[in-house]
């Protein structure tokens, strides 16, 4: 989830979420359409924070993530 880029969606709705900016490594506000996207998208800054900045989450995201690649 963390890892995806962030997607709009793909209508017409308006909506401010947020999502996690890998790169950046920090939660950014965006304007979301209201359908479609990923899941890279939170309704506050705090539940991004906690999914994907959080120290505990972020250590059992790479261990899934680096058991996929293999």
């Amino acid at each position: 989830v963390c890892t995806l880029e962030q997607s709009y969606g793909s209508c017409s709705g308006r909506s401010m979420r947020w999502h996690y900016d890998f790169v950046r490594d920090r939660c950014v506000q965006f304007t979301y359409s209201s359908c479609g996207g990923n899941a890279n998208r939170f309704n506050t800054r705090r539940a991004c924070i906690k999914f994907c900045m959080d120290p505990i989450n972020r250590y059992a995201m790479q261990d899934f993530e680096n058991e996929h690649i293999n």
